[in-house]
């Protein structure tokens, strides 16, 4: 597993999916988020490319991702967020995550 600046997602395939797309994309990665108070999450997005070491996610749709996002930055604290990329469905369903 490579963390910090061992990152290269210039590794991975990332295609173009859509001609006016504005970068590569993986799509169907899924994000993991935790609120203290609203509890664990995981939402289907959408990454988009964006250097060697970021992706970018839409959080200007409305999306429980977003509402995560926006309690942690009223208090002035980073949400952690973990993306599984290629997780099989079946296994995740019914299980709270």
């Amino acid at each position: 597993m490579a963390t910090g600046d061992d990152v290269d997602l210039t590794a991975l395939p990332i295609p173009f999916m859509h001609e006016k797309d504005g970068a590569p994309y993986i799509s169907g990665g899924v994000a993991f988020a935790d609120d203290p108070e609203l509890g664990p999450n995981a939402g289907c997005y959408r990454l988009m490319f964006r250097t060697r070491r970021e992706m970018a996610i839409d959080l200007f749709t409305a999306s429980d991702l977003r509402r995560y996002y926006t309690r942690t930055y009223e208090r002035k604290q980073p949400l952690p967020v973990a993306i599984a990329i290629g997780v099989h469905g079946v296994r995740a369903h019914g299980r709270r995550i």
